[in-house]
């Protein structure tokens, strides 16, 4: 993929050189039979694209990613700091992965002009785009979407707040982070925050099943990157042995192309007054520090990633391939791009908040009855230490009776479970 002859500039680096105009001589010099970008010649002003609509401006081509190398095998690292890990990093023709890809959803995610567009089209063949393919412009109507955003917020702020705090406790089923997630750039800042507790909460129990290491923890706990970066598994990341300013996602049914800010380098995380200094020190393999590379560059462009799309490709999130939207999960969200003019035109994406509450008091309950199984304690000993503690803080038991009412056979349930594994025990000790 991407044989670039000469030095590596991407087209928004040589599209900054003129304000007014594209030298396109250029990108015949950088980008020999490689790159297609083509403009709109007519001179009239073009109109700004909606959120879902296609721009017809802007174009980009890409062919030969056939092989590529996993991103462990960073070959941007220094023969010093491969060393310290005492494990072989250079890169060979051996090391070139075959593309697992066979069909679903391609992208490319890349920069023109300061923005984010993103080429997306369903294929089967990995080399290629469909004839309807579409390229769509990330970020549209920033400043309505967050006015819109706010005024959902204060219009139900009950139901904001209790998905608030389960986010921070990392109370959340994944659907529900996951959407919220791709809204990330349009909150404010607390609950941007919330957010960051509870992608922290996921990664750490992404860690205790061996599918995560502890700098990914560090990092997520230092918000370096891209909130949905840490959403992809690390093993399906991989880099173009051309090189080092793309990123590439892929699976069986998913393949992204993602443009990076700047160039994958070990050497500016090591310099002792980078920010990463400490961190990248902490590494412990080649993986882990190809990894921190990658995050610290690949920018904003991230944004633009269908992460939902890849999570339904590897059948976490939901069965579809498809995604209903282009760049957010649920197709109320659109609503937020839009002028609103009353209210009403918000009720469905506020419908679609009180479902995420739903699931997330689901997904608390059922936490909640996991927990308890796995540490041995009956679930209705729950309610009887909450009613001690409110019955000593001078609150009435209504509250206690209900719940320990409604949860009468899980509760007896559990409690014959413990009872039995008891029993067990005590005849293996006599």
């Amino acid at each position: 993929m991407l044989s670039f002859g000469g030095s590596l500039l991407s087209h928004s680096d040589i599209a900054s050189r003129n304000k007014f105009s594209i030298d396109y001589s250029q990108f015949k010099a950088f980008f020999p039979g490689n790159w297609k970008f083509s403009n709109s010649k007519d001179k009239k002003p073009v109109r700004s694209p909606t959120l879902d609509e296609p721009v017809g401006d802007v174009d980009i081509d890409i062919f030969d990613v056939s092989k590529f190398y996993p991103l462990k095998r960073l070959s941007s690292i220094p023969e010093k700091i491969r060393a310290n890990y005492h494990e072989e990093l250079q890169t060979t023709s051996y090391d070139l992965v075959r593309n697992p890809f066979t069909h679903g959803l391609f992208c490319v995610v890349f920069y023109h002009q300061n923005k984010s567009y993103l080429k997306m089209g369903v294929t089967d063949n990995f080399n290629a785009f469909e004839e309807d393919s579409r390229v769509y412009q990330y970020g549209v109507n920033h400043k309505l979407s967050c006015k819109n955003l706010l005024l959902a917020i204060n219009y139900s702020p009950k139901t904001y707040t209790k998905i608030f705090d389960f986010l921070r406790n990392g109370r959340a089923p994944l659907q529900v982070l996951v959407h919220h997630c791709m809204l990330y750039n349009f909150y404010p800042e607390d609950f941007q925050d919330a957010l960051w507790c509870a992608v922290q909460a996921h990664v750490m129990n992404q860690v205790r099943l061996g599918r995560a290491t502890l700098l990914h923890a560090r990092a997520c706990y230092q918000k370096i990157g891209d909130i949905r970066m840490y959403l992809i598994d690390p093993h399906d990341l991989y880099f173009s042995p051309n090189s080092l300013k793309w990123l590439i996602i892929c699976s069986k049914q998913f393949q992204a192309l993602v443009h990076l800010e700047v160039k994958m380098d070990t050497l500016k995380i090591f310099r002792r007054r980078s920010k990463y200094f400490n961190l990248a020190r902490s590494c412990v393999s080649g993986f882990e520090l190809s990894w921190l590379i990658m995050m610290t560059s690949i920018g904003s462009n991230a944004s633009a990633v269908p992460v939902h799309a890849y999570l339904a490709s590897k059948r976490i999130l939901y069965p579809s391939i498809i995604p209903e939207e282009i760049f957010f999960m649920r197709k109320f969200d659109s609503s937020l791009f839009k002028d609103i003019k009353n209210i009403h035109e918000l009720l469905g994406f506020l419908g679609r908040l009180f479902m995420d509450l739903q699931d997330c008091e689901k997904f608390h309950h059922d936490y909640t009855e996991y927990h308890c199984y796995r540490i041995g304690k009956p679930l209705y000993q729950n309610y009887e230490e909450e009613a001690l503690r409110k019955k000593s803080q001078g609150v009435k038991d209504a509250d206690f009776i209900k719940p320990l009412v409604t949860n009468t056979r899980t509760a007896e349930k559990y409690k014959a479970f413990f009872e039995y594994k008891r029993n067990i025990v005590l005849k293996k000790q006599s």
